[in-house]
């Protein structure tokens, strides 16, 4: 993305999480019983904060960036963020704040 975005490239970042690294464990857990490849419960979480770790660096390099909630089952996933990069301020686009997911508020905003 770095060298993209220095080479005058127009960086997109698109961020998909869930509420809680349970739910991503528990759909590893569905996968595998229907002969899906297994992913170890403690990589699964550790992924699972490492890349909420470095989604707002990563958006640092983005032209425009959008954050997606997938925790509810059966239910597409939400537009919970989106901004666009005017010269060095980002702009960002309405969503309302009191419907946006937790992991948005403390690691994206």
């Amino acid at each position: 993305m770095r060298a993209a975005a220095e080479q005058g490239y127009k960086v997109y970042l698109y961020f998909v999480s869930t509420e809680d690294p349970e739910i991503n464990k528990y759909r590893v857990a569905l996968r595998v019983r229907k002969n899906g490849h297994n992913v170890p419960s403690d990589r699964i979480e550790s992924r699972y904060y490492r890349s909420l770790q470095l989604v707002k660096q990563a958006s640092e390099l983005a032209y425009q960036a959008f954050f997606f909630d997938n925790s509810i089952d059966n239910e597409p996933y939400k537009l919970v963020g989106h901004f666009k990069r005017v010269g060095t301020e980002k702009i960002w686009y309405p969503t309302n704040i009191n419907d946006t997911s937790n992991w948005f508020r403390k690691y994206c905003i």
